[in-house]
């Protein structure tokens, strides 16, 4: 199992964990950061580079955790 932070780590916001495992990609969480001036997606660059998903999942539904799902679904 492999874990990769694209937003969210050390921050308030955006959160965005993409896990690999058994040779699947899944996305944890797909949220925005409110209020930031930095972007306010998570760098979702990575999910193409690693060949996209095969899930996502969504721990609760708060802004910071589903607000960017529309973008990445």
């Amino acid at each position: 199992m492999d874990i990769q932070f694209l937003g969210g780590a050390l921050e308030i916001g955006g959160s965005a964990i993409l896990l690999h495992i058994d040779g699947k990609n899944m996305l944890l969480d797909a949220g925005i950061r409110q209020g930031m001036s930095k972007d306010t997606l998570p760098n979702y660059r990575v999910i193409q580079e690693s060949g996209g998903l095969d899930a996502i999942i969504i721990s609760h539904a708060h802004l910071d955790h589903i607000g960017s799902l529309p973008i990445i679904s």
